[in-house]
């Protein structure tokens, strides 16, 4: 009790204060021991989180290096290997979409080229990635819109069964989200290039005639 005593005094004098991860261990492991595992597995968390936000910063070195690309796939590697962190989950959803930024300039890019990067490679693992944020956190608030920026990936990569796929599954998962209209849209866009005319024109009539769930609230409009 004397080593929570000291914790808890420590952080309401210095919030702050950065605190050894050996120490922080000891006073999870105090809270377990009165059987306080709630208070402990905040803890853990929440000096994990801290740790996690520090480790990622090294990629900021490689950047200011002119090595964008290799400090997002640190950063990226690094996430992947911490447990389910609310700055883990954000870093796994934006990392894809930084990454297929780049995708445009690597037709220009000779620094790019030379190490072997092309649009249809980033672009590529752009996909992958959020496909994996899409697994592994199907229930979070951010599944829908990963949906959304994964379909539209396939679609540049003209992978129009994949954008096929994609869209029908989270427009079937999300039947009043906010991004209903744009799964259908690209679902008939899809299907347009595979050659589905009736299916695909089917879909873009429901977008254009259809009550949709507008962005910021419960109100339903048309497709904008």
């Amino acid at each position: 009790e004397g080593t929570l005593r000291a914790f808890e005094m420590l952080k309401e004098r210095d919030p702050a204060r950065s605190i050894p991860f050996e120490q922080v261990v000891a006073v999870a492991r105090a809270y377990e021991a009165l059987g306080e595992h709630r208070r402990a597995v905040r803890v853990y968390r929440t000096t994990l989180a801290a740790q996690f936000l520090t480790e990622a910063r090294l990629g900021r070195v490689l950047e200011q290096e002119s090595l964008v690309l290799p400090s997002l796939r640190f950063v990226y590697d690094l996430s992947t290997a911490y447990p389910d962190l609310s700055p883990v989950q954000s870093s796994l959803f934006h990392l894809p979409q930084i990454w297929a930024d780049r995708a445009e300039m690597a037709a220009t890019d000779p620094a790019m080229r030379a190490r072997g990067y092309t649009r249809e490679t980033l672009l590529a693992t752009s996909a992958d990635w959020m496909l994996e944020f899409a697994a592994r956190y199907p229930e979070s608030p951010l599944a829908e819109e990963a949906g959304f920026h994964l379909t539209g990936t396939y679609l540049e990569l003209e992978q129009h069964g994949k954008a096929v796929a994609t869209a029908r599954s989270f427009s079937r998962r999300f039947r009043e989200g906010h991004y209903l209209d744009d799964l259908l849209y690209m679902e008939g866009h899809a299907r347009l290039s595979r050659g589905e005319s009736r299916t695909a024109l089917a879909l873009l009539d429901q977008v254009a005639t259809g009550q949709f769930t507008m962005p910021g609230g419960n109100a339903v409009g048309p497709s904008e």
